[in-house]
């Protein structure tokens, strides 16, 4: 199972509204959120790109401290693979989820 994760620090707003749209331009969906609890998955949409890798996109923080949140994308390809969709859509979403996020 391939994956890729990250740790950004910073003071941290989630607005959810800004949110779905960059996933869905990213062809994913939301699929559960919890703000009181601190995450948002998201996965793809159904029949578009990254459904047939069977992806996920898990964000998680402390809604104690709000002082950063954590990334984590799976898909089902082999963590040997070079290059995979995990990591394309990590460099995809990175610097657009910080402006979303407020890091």
């Amino acid at each position: 199972m391939a994956h890729a994760r990250w740790r950004r620090n910073g003071p941290l707003t989630v607005d959810l509204m800004a949110l779905e749209p960059l996933l869905h331009r990213l062809q994913f969906r939301l699929a559960t959120a919890d703000l009181n609890s601190g995450f948002i998955f998201a996965l793809p949409i159904p029949g578009m790109k990254y459904d047939e890798r069977m992806m996920s996109l898990l964000i998680t923080w402390s809604p104690r401290r709000l002082d950063g949140y954590t990334v984590e994308i799976r898909s089902n390809e082999s963590k040997r693979r070079s290059n995979s969709s995990c990591q394309k859509l990590a460099r995809l979403i990175a610097g657009e989820l910080n402006v979303v996020m407020g890091c």
